[in-house]
């Protein structure tokens, strides 16, 4: 048998404890909690979800708020894209849509163009900004928008697109003519002027070039189209139940008065003028116009009771001081408060009323036109010359040899409404003894025996004046009237050639 071997010895002051597996150890083995990956990882990816949901939520609130007045991305307007932009920029850009409309019409082999302010055609911008507006007011929309074209809207006003037709096509379409009122003077009475239809196009044709150009953005070719008749507005038959209202109107007595005085009867043909046969929604109707009412104050009324001022004329010294007035100023008149006075005249001819208007009158000033003579007389030939320097300002005539005063009379010229011409004349005649006659309007008069008369130009001339003594004032048809003795010095003074001054 093999030996067996020693067993070595155990170090000193070591201890080896052997603990044997028991009963109460394998039981809290089994129930002490170990560690779970898959609690783990679901802890994470909550938490995970948590924050991404988080993120969501503040970055909706945020794009949610960036976008509260603007358009939200990926859309736009009949191919313009009009992402992030706000109301009135998308107003601007379909302001420029509206702005580049070009419309080519072709009819009977006739082209022509045409904008759409032209045509009546226009982009309802309203209706498009509505469209947008809905969108940006829907909660975290940015997270379900998708791209977006919104449809550009057109309309076409019908009556402004068959005027522009029938101004430029003539032979195809043409405008209805209403039946109207029409005064005939001989007979004081209105007549009826008959109705014609007119042509135009057809509503299906208008809608077929609003899809148009919706689609192509305001720009489109159209031939061939459609006609339809157009009824006019105003048919014979109403215009005949109006013409009785009309004509029952022409025999209505409107006067005008100021202080108890009648000044002014509208006529049958002024009442005429006055009436318009206009289209209602329940039929046309016969009114008087308040325009034609004040056209008729302004260009009638006004001139009859109305009265033009009076222009004052002087004459002034170099300093402005008066010397004397060769017209005298008077205030004119007229209407006062005219927009109370076409009320009046508007009510007195509907009614059918005879009434009397009392109207309010107010002055109107006059002008004043002043003149002054010149300082020194124009030459008048050499320096021995005779002449008679006559100043109406001061009612005189100097006798002047040359540059050298003779004597000075006092005369009378002619009165405002008969003044004394004004200028360099020259005598052409000379009578010692004539009878004078003559009318000036209704002024007429006879004078013989009239001595010293010394004509200058035309029939005005100086000459003795036996019948009056005004001398001094303005008062004659026009000629200068002197006394017998100061008449035959001017006489003796100027021969035939000589100068006359008058100024």
């Amino acid at each position: 048998m093999p030996k067996a071997k020693p067993v070595p010895p155990l170090p000193r002051h070591s201890t080896v404890t052997v603990t044997a597996p028991t009963a109460r150890h394998a039981i809290r083995t089994a129930i002490k909690p170990q560690p779970s990956y898959r609690r783990i990882l679901a802890i994470v990816a909550a938490t995970f979800t948590s924050v991404l949901i988080a993120a969501a939520l503040c970055l909706g609130f945020i794009t949610d708020a960036a976008y509260a007045d603007r358009v939200l991305p990926k859309t736009t307007v009949a191919g313009r894209d009009i992402s992030g932009m706000t109301a009135a920029q998308v107003g601007a850009l379909l302001n420029q849509v509206q702005n580049a409309i070009h419309v080519e019409l072709t009819i009977d082999g006739t082209t022509k163009t045409a904008t759409g302010t032209d045509l009546g055609i226009w982009v309802d911008g309203p209706k498009i900004l509505t469209q947008v507006a809905q969108q940006s007011q829907r909660p975290f929309w940015i997270y379900f928008h998708g791209p977006t074209d919104i449809p550009l809207t057109v309309e076409i006003n019908k009556d402004q697109f068959n005027s522009w037709l029938t101004r430029n096509f003539p032979t195809s379409y043409t405008p209805p003519s209403d039946a109207g009122l029409n005064f005939d003077p001989a007979a004081n009475l209105f007549t009826v002027t008959s109705s014609v239809p007119g042509t135009g196009v057809t509503d299906t044709d208008l809608e077929q070039i609003s899809s148009s150009l919706a689609v192509q953005s305001g720009q489109g070719s159209f031939s061939s189209l459609s006609s339809e008749e157009i009824p006019p507005a105003i048919s014979d038959e109403q215009a005949e139940s109006a013409q009785q209202w009309a004509n029952q109107r022409l025999s209505t007595q409107c006067s005008f008065s100021y202080d108890g005085q009648i000044l002014y009867t509208l006529s049958q043909a002024d009442i005429a003028s006055l009436i318009t046969l206009t289209p209602r929604l329940g039929g046309p109707e016969a009114s008087v116009d308040p325009a034609k009412v004040r056209t008729f104050i302004a260009d009638t009324l006004t001139a009859a009771i109305g009265i033009a001022p009076t222009t004052q004329k002087l004459i002034t010294d170099e300093q402005g001081n008066t010397l004397s007035v060769t017209q005298e100023g008077v205030p004119g008149r007229t209407l006062a408060d005219t927009d109370s006075l076409s009320d009046q005249i508007i009510a007195c001819v509907e009614s059918g009323q005879s009434s009397q208007i009392a109207v309010s009158l107010t002055d109107v000033p006059y002008s004043t036109e002043s003149s002054t003579p010149p300082a020194t007389p124009p030459p008048h030939g050499s320096e021995n010359a005779h002449w008679a320097d006559v100043n109406l300002a001061t009612q005189t005539v100097t006798l002047m040899n040359g540059s050298t005063p003779g004597p000075t009379f006092q005369l009378s010229s002619g009165a405002p409404s008969h003044p004394t011409p004004t200028g360099v004349f020259h005598v052409y005649a000379k009578v010692a003894s004539q009878s004078l006659s003559g009318c000036v309007e209704d002024d007429c008069y006879y004078y013989p025996n009239v001595h010293w008369a010394t004509w200058f130009y035309r029939d005005y001339g100086f000459h003795e004046a036996y019948w009056h003594q005004e001398f001094g004032k303005p008062v004659s048809h026009g000629c200068l009237n002197l006394t017998y003795e100061n008449a035959q010095a001017v006489f003796d003074w100027l021969s035939i050639s000589d100068a006359v001054y008058v100024h």
